[in-house]
């Protein structure tokens, strides 16, 4: 099994990311972009794990996040992985707080007791849209189009939702296999 806990993207932040890449898809870049399904952010790549282990994550997961409040996460624009002009990856980033910090520093360290890797890397929230094409650029003029969007709705983190992804030809599915509350703010 494929897993990784993350935040999914709720409300009128959903909506507002799938217009942005619903306007994008229109201008024909070389990009394959993220259906909004699968709008989420990636707090830990669990990577393969066998069945039998599900329960003892969700058991940590459930003891990391279960007694912190909820938050609003809250955009702070669009860019690319490495740089946005020699994109890889696009993606809408989120400002990082000491609450937020502290959720994926919990997941973390509940995930690494279990014998997972650790990350190594200090935790970007960001919303992956779309991957340019292997052998393709995004051209200067989607560049200055891409950095200059601004992003305005805000979500709240309310849950933690553990994914199984499945790696298929026409695009990943996630399934979700449990979800973890946090408390009403």
């Amino acid at each position: 099994m494929r897993l990784f806990v993350a935040v999914p993207v709720t409300g009128a932040a959903a909506a507002e990311l799938a217009a942005l890449v619903g306007r994008y898809r229109a201008l024909g870049w070389p990009v394959k972009w993220v259906g909004a399904s699968h709008f989420h952010v990636t707090v830990k790549f669990l990577g393969e794990a066998l069945p039998d282990a599900v329960a003892a994550i969700e058991t940590a997961l459930r003891a990391a996040v279960g007694s912190m409040a909820a938050l609003p996460f809250h955009p702070d624009g669009l860019g690319g992985f490495p740089t946005t002009a020699r994109a890889r990856v696009l993606w809408a980033e989120y400002q990082t707080e000491p609450a937020l910090e502290l959720m994926a520093d919990r997941v973390e360290r509940a995930c690494v007791a279990l014998g997972f890797a650790v990350d190594g890397r200090p935790f970007r929230p960001h919303v992956t849209l779309g991957r340019v094409r292997d052998g393709h650029q995004l051209s200067s003029e989607a560049v200055a189009a891409w950095d200059a969007e601004l992003l305005h709705e805000a979500f709240m983190v309310d849950q933690v939702v553990l994914y199984q992804s499945h790696l298929r030809a026409e695009g990943s599915r996630y399934d979700s296999l449990a979800r973890f509350p946090m408390m009403s703010a």
